[in-house]
């Protein structure tokens, strides 16, 4: 079984080239399925699937794609990014590869 990788919102943030409280507004509104909070009241630390992050990414990619025939998709993560990303957080959280 898979051990589902999380994202902070900053982290979603600087990958997707994005303003924190951009996607701090879209966890609000509920953009990002099955979003975790391991904080407290009155300091949240929200953390984001890596499969809401991508089913996010494949909507907007579609969309783009629907829009723009001859233009490439514009949210993508590379082969490298997401593996950084899973390795970061994988040592962040202690997790074995």
């Amino acid at each position: 079984m898979a051990v589902e990788s999380y994202f902070s919102t900053r982290e979603v943030a600087l990958r997707l080239g994005l303003g924190l409280s951009t996607v701090q507004g879209w966890v609000a509104d509920g953009v990002f399925a099955g979003v975790v909070d391991l904080g407290t009241r009155r300091k949240p630390k929200l953390r984001i699937p890596e499969s809401s992050v991508t089913a996010f990414l494949v909507s907007r990619a579609v969309r783009s794609e629907e829009i723009n025939q001859d233009e490439p998709a514009i949210f993508t993560f590379s082969e490298e990014t997401r593996a950084r990303s899973v390795g970061e957080l994988r040592r962040k959280s202690g997790v074995a590869a």
